[in-house]
């Protein structure tokens, strides 16, 4: 392998391609994802390395990534039934959470002009949360959306059928957001 520091952009992202092509094979990469990252890997100063197309989640345990874990997680709208099921079926004492959680997105971009054409962009479609970093060999963008959902489900009572319904329109609305980024990008 080529030292880190002297591999090239082009290197970077044909790595990146390749872990994205095994991740749809294995079917752990989020479908509804494909057609942004598409676009976005299919121009030649970008790649991306990571993403998630915004998901419903049940956590059990704390409020912060470490103190928790998957309980069930939806990349799609869900149902009434599909919540009360598995809400039934907690036997646990510890705090089961449900979240809404907004798209992100993870692009390289080869330097820093190419970053801001690319934030511009996103700003153009209403991404409010776009930030850049510069790494070794180029520049990172970080895109989130902004339709997001937190609730102590076992320890709060709500009417759980408002809460599915507001749920899947912020899930609606993020995949509205994500495809006028689509066509945004398709312009670069």
């Amino acid at each position: 392998p080529i030292p880190y520091n002297m591999k090239t952009f082009e290197q970077y992202k044909k790595e990146a391609m390749e872990k994205l092509r095994k991740a749809k094979e294995e079917g752990k990469a989020d479908v509804p994802a494909y057609p942004i990252l598409d676009v976005i890997n299919s121009k030649k100063d970008y790649f991306t390395t990571s993403s998630c197309s915004g998901r419903i989640l049940l956590l059990k345990g704390g409020e912060t990534k470490k103190e928790s874990s998957f309980y069930k997680r939806w990349h799609r709208e869900i149902s009434l039934k599909e919540l009360e099921e598995y809400l039934n079926n907690y036997k646990e004492k510890e705090t089961l959470w449900f979240r809404v959680q907004p798209f992100i997105l993870h692009v390289i971009a080869r330097n820093v002009e190419k970053a801001f054409e690319f934030v511009e962009t996103a700003r153009k479609a209403g991404v409010k949360r776009v930030g850049v970093q510069k790494i070794k060999y180029a520049y990172l963008i970080e895109l989130y959306g902004t339709e997001s959902i937190s609730i102590p489900l076992t320890i709060c009572s709500c009417d759980l059928e408002k809460l599915v319904s507001m749920a899947n329109k912020k899930m609606r609305n993020n995949s509205l957001r994500m495809e006028k980024l689509r066509k945004e990008l398709e312009k670069i």
